[in-house]
């Protein structure tokens, strides 16, 4: 986007707002923000610090740990606060944190996926940067949480339905959420994503990202980072809420060097969808292994380490659609693109050969696409 169209970030005066504040356009700016973010709703007088607003700064101030030196004053360590880039999820509610009843600083929102196999698609991309690698940026943020949890993500086209969907939008894009570059309250939003259903309703498992805002790849100068905010996002998408720990990844504000999930975070999704399984069992050149795929969407990984001509051999039982993943140097989620060689026929007997293989681990992956059944598994090295 050109910079003549870029936002202007929204910026409320550093100055004490009481209940001694005459009215002024200031504390309508404040509600504005209050009430964007989940702490002021029902009956207020707009433009006046009344007790609505003055419990509403003191909710906002407890959840970021703010101290101010005289309760119910929002103070200027408040309102730099509320300046600060963000998530456009509003934060928990009081209620919904004590509900909890632990002291873990993160939040889920009652709403999960009744799988840990989720698909995702990209609905169109940013021109900010070339679109095959904001498209890896954002498939590295769906990995980082599929190794710290016992999720996988399959990427599948743009025409085909999905749980996840990943678009970028600017003003009113008919989710009831607008962003603004007009310098008004919702100037400073990034982005914003919907929980699992139903707490997401009928955009459950939409992000959406600002177009307004300069996204960048990599640390330093103007912009903002896709990786981070993307990483961020993906929590809601799985029905983490905002986390009051500043160093986790669910924390609302964004930071350039929060940039990986921390142990809260990691303790956030395993509540909801388990640890990771198992590592890859490893196969030595010529061995072969049987195993057994319970049902659809079920998947074993394996590893081997070669100097020679590879050749993975996959045989199943008639009747079922497995499928045969390898890639060299690093384990991977479940999306084609990053494995080296795919095999995925209609049947569940695959063959993968890989000619003048690098010297090193090849990781491979057996995947059920459809069906079930027992199955053996064999590396050969000629």
């Amino acid at each position: 986007m050109p910079d003549n169209l870029r936002k202007q970030p929204f910026n409320l005066p550093l100055r004490r707002l009481a209940s001694d504040t005459a009215p002024s356009p200031d504390v309508y700016a404040l509600q504005a923000l209050l009430s964007q973010y989940g702490y002021l709703a029902g009956d207020y007088c707009p433009g006046h610090y009344d007790q609505a607003t003055a419990r509403a700064v003191t909710q906002f101030q407890s959840f970021y740990r703010l101290y101010p030196a005289e309760d119910g004053v929002c103070d200027e360590a408040t309102i730099n606060h509320l300046n600060q880039p963000r998530c456009g999820v509003p934060d928990p509610s009081p209620a919904h944190r004590a509900a909890h009843g632990r002291l873990s600083p993160f939040v889920t929102v009652g709403a999960q996926w009744p799988t840990v196999q989720l698909t995702f698609r990209f609905l169109n991309s940013t021109p900010d940067l070339p679109q095959n690698r904001q498209r890896d940026i954002i498939r590295e943020a769906f990995n980082r949480w599929a190794q710290v949890s016992a999720l996988r993500f399959t990427e599948v086209a743009a025409n085909v339905a999905s749980q996840l969907t990943v678009a970028f939008h600017s003003g009113n894009h008919g989710d009831g959420s607008s962003f603004d570059n007009g310098g008004g309250p919702s100037g400073n939003t990034l982005a914003h994503a919907f929980f699992p259903p139903p707490r997401g309703g009928s955009f459950a498992g939409a992000l959406h990202f600002d177009e307004f805002e300069l996204w960048k790849d990599q640390p330093g100068g103007p912009g903002t980072r896709l990786y981070n905010v993307t990483l961020h996002e993906i929590g809601h998408l799985l029905g983490l809420d905002h986390s009051q720990d500043q160093n986790a990844i669910m924390y609302a504000y964004y930071a350039e060097n929060r940039n990986d999930l921390r142990a809260d975070d990691i303790a956030g999704i395993q509540s909801l969808y388990g640890a990771p399984t198992p590592g890859p069992v490893a196969l030595a050149p010529g061995q072969q292994v049987s195993g057994h795929l319970p049902g659809t969407g079920a998947e074993v990984r394996y590893q081997a380490t070669l100097q020679n001509k590879l050749l993975v051999r996959l045989s199943g039982p008639p009747g079922q659609d497995f499928d045969l993943y390898v890639r060299f140097g690093a384990p991977a989620g479940r999306n084609a693109g990053e494995f080296d060689q795919v095999s995925y026929g209609v049947t569940a007997d695959e063959l993968v050969t890989i000619n003048n293989p690098r010297a090193g681990t090849y990781h491979m992956l057996v995947h059920s696409y459809q069906g079930a059944g027992n199955y053996t598994l064999e590396v050969e090295v000629t």
